[in-house]
């Protein structure tokens, strides 16, 4: 319902454009599924921690990921990496089950995308109480 709102929205904001016509001017990004590697629940925020540390101490280092640069790391629940074409890699602690919830999103590419997942899980695999994922790209 949410969704059919927002188009009505971004119809009425723009009288003289189609349905098929706003489609083509959306951008496109690359996002991988949400994939949960395992962490147990009395782990996994301390885990979170370093890992969110390690990703900090990255961008201060001025240390690129997937080759770009960060423009910036959010570190409320977890980190979100921000590059600086916007693309994004995050790592929270889920608040539900005892995993670790991974995404990845590129405004470029899909190589990006992955590159993104590639350099994110070198450093979440540098903690040994992170087990599987359920699924991966």
């Amino acid at each position: 319902m949410r969704v059919a709102v927002e188009i009505c929205k971004l119809m009425d904001r723009n009288p003289d454009m189609s349905m098929s016509d706003l489609r083509k001017v959306l951008t496109v990004t690359y996002a991988t599924p949400t994939m949960s590697p395992c962490c147990a629940d009395e782990e996994k925020y301390a885990v979170l921690d370093r890992i969110v540390a390690k990703l900090c101490a990255k961008h201060n280092a001025a240390e690129p990921l997937a080759g770009r640069a960060i423009k910036q790391i959010v570190t409320v629940n977890g980190a979100r990496v921000i590059l600086d074409n916007r693309s994004v890699g995050l790592v929270r602690a889920s608040s539900n089950t005892p995993n670790l919830v991974v995404v990845c999103e590129s405004a470029e590419s899909d190589e990006e995308m992955r590159a993104i997942f590639t350099d994110l899980d070198a450093v979440i695999r540098t903690e040994p109480l992170v087990g599987e994922y359920g699924q991966t790209i």
